[in-house]
């Protein structure tokens, strides 16, 4: 008797992850991860109600993989800022679609983990600089912002500079703002 294959939610969110990263999420479909599984389409539908709530998971998976990613030193960065604003740059250029999926394309808002995430961030920047809460806050959105700015930039082919230029570009910004809000 031949033994049936199981196809668990997290084969199923892999599977999804893998056509996202390679392909984009314009290929995201229960066909395409039905082949991808080499399954029918019956276990996808068995683990998730329908495609949204497939989609609400998959965004939340891929928000993992990528606090994973931006929580490694990929720059060997001292600054815990830095390290974050360059792996975001980092991480776009290396994984444009997953990218796109989780910053551009996504239509599910912030989330309480990204909040969290944040106001570590938001923190360091205060003690580090010695900034109230607020011009630190500040100090975040407008660094991030810019960062922002390049890394859709490089997902949209727009821009194609080697990391170190824009890494410069990161660093040169980040005094800047260091020294505006030393000045207040």
């Amino acid at each position: 008797m031949a033994q049936t294959k199981i196809i668990t939610k997290e084969n199923i969110l892999k599977a999804g992850f893998l056509i996202i990263k390679e392909e984009g999420d314009n290929k995201l479909n229960a066909r395409n991860l039905a082949k991808k599984l080499s399954c029918s389409t019956q276990p996808i539908y068995d683990s998730f109600k329908n495609m949204n709530v497939f989609h609400e998971e998959l965004v939340n998976y891929v928000r993992k993989f990528y606090y994973g990613f931006v929580s490694e030193n990929h720059n060997n960065e001292k600054s815990i800022y830095m390290k974050y604003i360059k792996n975001y740059i980092f991480f776009a250029k290396e994984f444009p679609n997953l990218f796109k999926f989780i910053f551009m394309e996504n239509p599910y808002k912030e989330t309480v983990e990204e909040q969290k995430f944040a106001s570590i961030i938001i923190k360091k920047i205060s003690e580090a600089g010695g900034y109230s809460e607020d011009t630190a806050f500040k100090f975040f959105m407008q660094s991030f912002v810019f960062a922002h700015g390049i890394a859709v930039q490089i997902v949209s082919n727009y821009l194609d500079w080697q990391i170190d230029k824009i890494y410069l570009l990161l660093e040169e910004n980040f005094e800047s703002l260091k020294l505006y809000y030393r000045e207040k």
